[in-house]
């Protein structure tokens, strides 16, 4: 069997799955997570209110943070930040569920993170330590509590939060399908497909491998809603994988790529599309028959 060709591999991609169950479910978190954050964070005018509200509410903190606008992961940089500039110590950040506790439990804390939630863009206790540039998501004024009165501004900051939950319910969708496909045709043909495996005389674990009679079939496969760096560091290692197997006539390597993401960067889809002996999608992994009939079982 001939490798499809490039613009073809392309025209074949799998750009987006939809799922009623995933899309039902988001739209149910996003509606509830509204509600809830208009419910809990319109007074948030002392110390003693922000305190009752941490004691109340253990998502109170992820719920201010989503309000500001700042990410998650910029959130938990920050008060890092912070405590290695008052001489703290530590092995690792506080996810939020530490970051509530530790507040709670010690007033200094307790004290840092409000003025840094409401004023920390005009604070001179964090602006020698933090840009202002990052700083400017921390106010908590009367344009904050202007966006609890708007559900559509309030439903923007709430996807942006979810969009990597919900990217990776979408992957696993896609994961299970593949997977679903290649099982079935294995057990069709009688060949023998495990997940992750260790590729017989060679440095090359744990990747899913179709067997039979001393043959082999690396299958490589890839789903990205979005663009990504880790893409290039994937198609890396793709070639190093290509390149350890060069000369053994009892493996063939089939790679399947699909997802916008990778539409996106061309030069790693390429790649990838370069080192391997055939190329699929979850439109044409069919095609897989007849690679087990031209290589493995011929």
């Amino acid at each position: 069997m001939k490798k499809t060709d490039l613009r073809n591999a392309r025209k074949e991609t799998t750009m987006f799955l939809t799922d009623a169950d995933i899309e039902d479910k988001y739209e149910a978190t996003i509606r509830a997570s509204i509600k809830e954050m208009k419910a809990q964070l319109s007074g948030l005018e002392n110390i003693t209110a922000f305190e009752n509200l941490l004691k109340s509410n253990r998502k109170a903190i992820e719920q201010i943070v989503t309000l500001l606008g700042i990410s998650s992961e910029k959130f938990k940089r920050v008060i890092s930040w912070i405590r290695l500039s008052k001489g703290y110590t530590f092995d690792s950040e506080w996810d939020f569920s530490a970051m509530r506790n530790h507040i709670l439990e010690r007033r200094d804390y307790l004290e840092l993170i409000y003025e840094l939630i409401t004023n920390g863009y005009n604070s001179q206790t964090f602006t020698s330590i933090v840009p202002q540039f990052i700083l400017n998501y921390f106010r908590f004024d009367k344009s904050t509590l202007e966006r609890l009165e708007s559900d559509d501004y309030l439903r923007k900051l709430v996807k942006a939060k979810l969009t990597n939950s919900y990217n990776g319910e979408y992957c696993s969708l896609y994961y299970n399908l593949l997977y679903r496909e290649i099982n079935n045709i294995s057990t069709e043909k009688n060949v023998i497909f495990k997940k992750q495996a260790n590729v017989p005389d060679t440095n090359i674990k744990e990747v899913s491998l179709i067997e039979y009679n001393n043959k082999y079939i690396i299958v490589n496969s890839n789903f990205y809603l979005t663009t990504s760096s880790t893409q290039t560091k994937y198609a890396d290692n793709i070639t190093a994988m290509r390149s350890s197997i060069q000369g053994m006539n009892n493996i063939k390597m089939v790679n399947i790529l699909d997802g916008a993401g990778w539409i996106g960067r061309s030069a790693d889809y390429i790649k990838v599309y370069n080192d391997c002996d055939y190329f699929l999608t979850l439109k044409t992994i069919s095609e897989l028959k007849d690679i087990i009939d031209d290589f493995l079982i011929k």
